[in-house]
């Protein structure tokens, strides 16, 4: 027996294989979006850009934010991004640009997973902006944050932590009306390690799916 509480029902609509990163990477971004209310009206960027970045720029898309920016110190990475979904991309190792962009921006979502410098991003902001992380779980580094600029933007320094039961329900539940579509690679149980190195070498920009169905069986 399973405790109601705890059971999710995954829309007909819904590959079990793209659910199965929604229950994870979705709700985990899906939280703050829908927290601080992100949708029209709103110019959302998001900073970091791999497998729970990716799903974040999808589903500011679908929340229909009128521009979703990814933020980038990788160039390369611009074109791919593009394709995702992103409407522009602002490569953060290039000052003038960031500069060009200067107090543009209503939200930002970083899926950054260790300590940076924040001051670029939040001279991304507007004056009541935002800048929440769900990546980072340590102390920031020193002299990440200006807080003489926090200060007079007004801006607010956030975190999330993945999410409710009835928050992952609803991400399920509007990623398969809004068409949602994570990106994934479906491996078998003897990938798993060569997936991992993959994740440890910051070369993933998708979500790794296990087929259940190659794990192998008592007695082999």
């Amino acid at each position: 027996m399973v405790d109601q509480h705890f059971v999710l029902q995954i829309p007909d609509a819904l590959p079990l294989e793209k659910a199965a990163p929604l229950l994870c990477a979705g709700v985990t971004t899906w939280s703050p979006l829908q927290h601080w209310d992100v949708g029209p009206g709103k110019t959302v960027a998001i900073a970091g850009t791999g497998g729970l970045g990716h799903i974040a720029i999808k589903l500011a898309k679908a929340r229909g934010a009128d521009q979703v920016i990814a933020l980038t110190t990788s160039p390369d990475k611009r074109d791919g991004l593009l394709e995702l979904g992103a409407d522009e991309v602002i490569v953060m190792s290039d000052a003038d640009h960031v500069k060009d962009r200067a107090s543009s921006i209503d939200f930002i979502l970083s899926t950054i997973p260790t300590a940076f410098d924040m001051k670029p991003y939040v001279s991304l902001l507007k004056h009541d902006g935002a800048l929440v992380s769900v990546g980072m779980l340590e102390a920031t580094q020193a002299e990440a944050i200006n807080f003489a600029e926090v200060a007079v933007k007004r801006v607010t320094i956030a975190g999330s932590f993945i999410g409710s039961i009835a928050e992952t329900q609803e991400v399920l539940d509007f990623s398969a009306e809004h068409d949602v579509d994570p990106e994934i690679r479906v491996i078998d149980t003897e990938s798993i390690n060569d997936a991992f190195d993959d994740i440890a070498d910051n070369d993933v920009a998708f979500r790794y799916v296990i087929d259940n169905s190659t794990l192998p069986t008592a007695g082999n």
